[in-house]
């Protein structure tokens, strides 16, 4: 992400991305789990239409990011899995799958 970043500061540059990553880190399912509910809001589709099933939420506040780059943000997304999925234990605790996606700017078009 550190290289990403410093792309975006060359002149005549505008870099802007997202990376998804894994909810197995602690820190991350502890933000996860303190997330409050009125906080989730309806995902939508690259098209704007609300995606059956699906929320997100930001927990950039709720996680230590000091070594990230400066600006990053970070978005949740949960969604009832497909039948079969292997699930961690927090997904197996509530129900659902969740994805982690982190960007340089807002991200609410990517999830």
């Amino acid at each position: 992400m550190d290289w990403l970043t410093a792309q975006s500061q060359v002149s005549g540059r505008r870099l802007e991305y997202s990376v998804g990553f894994g909810t197995k880190n602690t820190a991350l399912t502890s933000a996860i789990t303190a997330i409050p509910e009125q906080a989730w809001t309806a995902a939508v589709t690259a098209d704007g239409e609300i995606r059956d099933g699906a929320e997100v939420a930001e927990v950039t506040g709720l996680l230590d990011l000091h070594r990230w780059p400066t600006g990053m943000q970070v978005i949740v997304r949960r969604e009832r899995p497909h039948p079969g999925a292997q699930l961690s234990l927090l997904e197996e605790a509530d129900g659902c799958r969740y994805q982690a996606f982190a960007g340089s700017s807002n991200l609410s078009g990517v999830v």
